[in-house]
């Protein structure tokens, strides 16, 4: 098989992944277990509306941040969250919160039927009854996330006037501490399945300081606008189909029956089909990613790092400036890069191929500029006695003896990618 036929049917079946990946609808879930469920209630909602759909599942793809980048670079088309972390994220209230939504290229859609909000729990025998009776004597267990926002502990102190000194644990340890007597009371989520695990009382909010955090089905605005009839349908499905105490139930089956996120969403939704998730994809399609990202990194690298080699090798300020800074490259940690990148480019392809040219950009520079400063002065000197100009001399003498050291850099630089391509499933 000939060069060319290689490369056209690599070309075809990059396009033909493309095609499929258009007709799928990708569903963000946040990293716990509602988070994933109630994204796979969503999902099997779709495929209850039209069978046809190809409908995704990313399981535990990150928090409300990771989530709204992804929404925004539409690596997925909708997710689950709450109304209250969506005010607290964009600033917003009650009154505004869809117009700044749309703002920020975003839709918001159902509201699931249920109040995820913080409370506070004892043991089901404790005389405590509402959060007014906490006296500083009591050992209450907070998260840090809490500990310090206005709409946690920090601002339930001041509402209740609460004197007491909390300890500050992770979310996972205190149900554990508060069954072995180690704690009076404990923060937790108002579905949270280990209310119904170690028989919990939530202390009633008299002064109703929590707010609500309903949970709201939220949209990348573009598919929102293009899939119009079908978002109504699914919003209609979807309008207050669950409360608490039925996603306190999901819970339990999740997180202390051990059933899956899907498992457990199928108990409600009744679905006799199957999600795809992430973790399902094919390895074909995932190579035909990988050899996609490949081809772009090495043709950028290409465009970009031989003009700078050649500048380099003419110029002594621009060798010093070019190299000393494509080096410095190199050894800045992947996940470093990320850090200063997500920041301005968000989560996506585009990311991913700027820190594979970053990091591809080195032997491509060098070499170019190793081979050009290898060619003998005579040859040069000739070129300029026969008035050639100093872009003929470029392509058509040194560029060309230059050849071998710049293929040379172009498999280096080939190698780097396939190796480091694999930073692309942090973005």
């Amino acid at each position: 098989m000939s060069y060319n036929q290689v490369m056209k049917i690599i070309l075809l079946m990059m396009l033909l992944a493309f095609q499929l990946e258009a007709k799928e609808i990708r569903i963000g879930s946040k990293s716990f277990t509602e988070g994933n469920i109630t994204s796979y209630i969503v999902a099997h909602t779709l495929k209850a509306i039209d069978p046809s759909l190809k409908v995704t599942v990313i399981e535990n793809l990150g928090g409300t941040g990771i989530i709204v980048s992804s929404l925004k670079s539409n690596e997925i088309d909708l997710y689950v969250d709450y109304t209250g972390t969506l005010k607290e994220t964009f600033k917003a209230n009650d009154q505004n919160l869809s117009e700044v939504l749309q703002k920020n290229n975003l839709a918001m859609g159902a509201k699931l039927g249920f109040n995820n909000s913080y409370g506070i729990a004892v043991h089901k025998k404790s005389s405590l009854n509402t959060i007014d009776d906490l006296a500083p004597h009591h050992r209450l267990g907070v998260t840090p996330e809490s500990s310090n926002r206005e709409d946690g502990f920090k601002g339930l102190k001041k509402r209740y006037s609460l004197g007491i000194t909390p300890t500050v644990m992770e979310h996972a340890l205190m149900h554990h501490s508060l069954f072995n007597k180690k704690l009076d009371a404990i923060e937790i989520y108002t579905t949270d399945a280990k209310i119904k695990r170690y028989d919990l009382k939530v202390l009633e909010d008299t002064k109703s300081f929590y707010r609500r955090y309903d949970a709201v089905v939220t949209f990348n605005k573009n598919f929102y606008d293009k899939n119009l009839e079908l978002i109504q349908k699914l919003n209609k499905k979807l309008n207050t189909i669950l409360n608490e105490e039925k996603m306190q139930e999901l819970n339990y089956l999740a997180e202390v029956e051990s059933l899956t996120y899907e498992e457990a969403a199928k108990a409600f939704t009744q679905s006799g089909v199957d999600i795809s998730n992430d973790k399902q994809n094919s390895i074909i399609k995932h190579f035909i990613e990988h050899i996609e990202y490949l081809l772009t990194t090495v043709l950028i690298c290409i465009l970009i790092g031989v003009p700078l080699g050649v500048l380099t090798a003419k110029s002594l300020i621009s060798q010093r400036i070019i190299l000393s800074v494509v080096s410095v490259t190199q050894t800045i940690p992947s996940l470093a890069l990320l850090v200063f990148l997500i920041p301005l480019f968000g989560l996506g392809k585009l990311t991913t191929t700027m820190a594979l040219c970053l990091y591809g950009l080195l032997p491509i520079v060098k070499n170019t500029h190793t081979g050009i400063k290898k060619i003998p002065v005579e040859l040069t000197e000739y070129s300029i006695l026969i008035g050639m100009k100093p872009i003929q001399r470029i392509f058509k003498i040194e560029i060309p003896l230059a050849l071998t050291d710049i293929i040379s850099g172009i498999k280096l630089t080939a190698i780097y990618t396939i190796g480091i391509t694999v930073i692309a499933a942090f973005i």
